[in-house]
């Protein structure tokens, strides 16, 4: 099997035992708001919202690492057709 279908077996046993043992309910108040819900729900949302806020937060640096490595190549491409250019010139001198 493939490590990464054990891990995720693994992660899918954890959860389930964490939704098992955290079936209290609680009461989330939020200005005019009051919701009921069990704990684990809770937690599994709020967990899934911090992942998705600290990837939206990592994007633009992630967009701008990629500028920069395609300009990078882009100028190392352009560097190498100026360093072949002479080559070229003088074995068309010496034909």
């Amino acid at each position: 099997m493939h490590k990464g279908i054990i891990a995720s077996l693994i992660l899918a046993v954890l959860l389930v035992v964490f939704t098992l043992q955290n079936t209290d309910q609680v009461q989330i108040d939020l200005w005019f708001w009051s919701i009921h819900t069990s704990l684990a729900l809770l937690v599994i949302v709020l967990l899934v919202a911090g992942a998705l806020m600290a990837y939206l937060l990592f994007l633009p640096t992630l967009f701008n690492k990629n500028k920069t490595i395609r300009d990078l190549k882009a100028k190392a491409k352009q560097s190498q057709n100026v360093n072949e250019s002479p080559e070229a010139e003088s074995d068309k001198i010496q034909k």
